[in-house]
């Protein structure tokens, strides 16, 4: 028994010996390496081979400065003005209360093809460094189009050379510190170089 035993330990220990033996063969011939990026969005790490996560891994950000202009995705673009335009109040849909605003843009397309230009798809904003992204609002359009007199909605398409002003609207809480706003011209196309702007309480306006 003694010796059945000692046979079957020895078979057993060499079958560990062959496979790490197998396995440390294998790792010595694969040389090669694979680069991957880590895409926020999905919180996972993806192959070169996914444009998106390769060209959002590649995006040039720069930081924008009121009332200077700048030149991002081959649009010359200018914040003129961060406008408080009114308060809203806590009800049954807003736990909390909030303070609204409208942004005035000036963006000029000097690419080679016509230029998308949406307030709601092209522009991610942030409160005070939440990774929730700030829509458009549309109760905060609605109320910019009634009561602030110079409002005009960033909307349309430049064709190359073209120009337009308008604005973006949105609603912060009451008590904010830090509000950014990026702008990135050419995500429908996949581009996703990018100007951000960030707005503390005493760079706004009153309307």
């Amino acid at each position: 028994m003694n010796k059945l035993k000692f046979i079957i330990a020895c078979m057993a220990a060499l079958t560990v010996t062959a496979a790490f033996s197998g396995c440390s063969d294998d790792s010595s011939s694969d040389t090669g390496t694979e680069v991957v990026y880590y895409d926020e969005s999905s919180n996972s790490y993806v192959a070169p081979q996914d444009s998106e996560a390769a060209a959002k891994h590649n995006a040039v950000e720069q930081q924008g400065k009121i009332n200077e202009q700048a030149v991002v995705a081959g649009c010359d673009v200018k914040v003129n003005d961060v406008i408080l335009i009114g308060k809203r109040e806590a009800d049954e849909r807003h736990a909390e209360s909030s303070d609204m605003y409208a942004v005035e843009l000036e963006v000029k397309n000097n690419n080679a093809e016509p230029l998308e230009v949406s307030g709601i798809g092209d522009f991610q904003i942030s409160i005070d460094g939440s990774d929730d992204i700030v829509g458009i609002d549309p109760y905060v359009s609605a109320y910019a189009s009634k009561n602030f007199d110079d409002y005009e909605i960033l909307d349309c398409i430049l064709e190359p050379g073209d120009s337009a002003t308008g604005h973006i609207t949105f609603a912060a809480t009451t008590g904010w510190k830090e509000i950014t706003i990026s702008y990135i011209p050419l995500i429908e196309d996949s581009n996703y170089d990018s100007i951000v702007y960030t707005i503390t309480p005493d760079m706004v306006e009153t309307n």
